[in-house]
């Protein structure tokens, strides 16, 4: 017997599956990725956590926004849009058909827009915290005499967690009446 259709007929799938793996992981990825952008802009940088699911250092609040999106995930039902996704995809795609169909471009494009989309998710706090920056900057240099740094390290932390909870509440209520009217038409069929 020849075992090379077979094997290549695995690598195809194995590429596939891949590929569809690193879309998944795009998604989850920007909230990773705006997390650690915030960190560094608050200054948790050297804070990070041990990620047990990929064996390396997480940063601090990129955990909690990938475990925020991961709630909202999964309270969406996030996970039975992913099975469809995924008979989808198999229609699109059957099994043995090869990798030949898969677009390259919209992998890059994916991993594109994990990039994008992290720096929208934190874009309100990190200009915040620009801002703040330079007015600490201003004041550092109208008053020399004043340790700038004891007291920008506190404060930046208290603003940049003040204002991306404060601006998570005003998503939160935006998108209440959307989920909610979308129970409502769920539950009517």
């Amino acid at each position: 017997q020849d075992l090379g259709p077979w094997l290549s007929a695995a690598l195809a799938e194995l590429v596939i599956g891949m590929a569809w793996a690193f879309g998944l992981m795009c998604a989850f990825g920007a909230f990773q990725f705006g997390g650690r952008l915030l960190d560094i802009q608050i200054g948790f940088g050297v804070a990070t956590l041990f990620d047990p699911a990929n064996r390396a250092a997480a940063p601090l609040l990129g955990t909690a926004l990938n475990l925020m999106a991961l709630a909202i995930f999964f309270a969406l039902d996030g996970h039975h849009g992913l099975i469809r996704v995924a008979a989808a995809s198999l229609a699109s795609v059957p099994p043995g058909a090869g990798f030949e169909q898969l677009d390259g471009a919209v992998v890059v494009a994916a991993f594109g827009s994990m990039f994008v989309f992290g720096l929208a998710i934190v874009a309100p706090a990190v200009l915040t915290l620009l801002l703040l920056d330079v007015a600490l900057g201003v004041v550092a240099r109208t008053m020399p005499q004043m340790n700038i740094f004891i007291v920008a390290m506190p404060l930046k932390v208290a603003v940049g967690l003040l204002d991306i909870t404060s601006s998570k509440f005003r998503r939160a209520r935006t998108r209440g009446s959307a989920c909610s009217t979308r129970w409502a038409t769920s539950r009517a069929f």
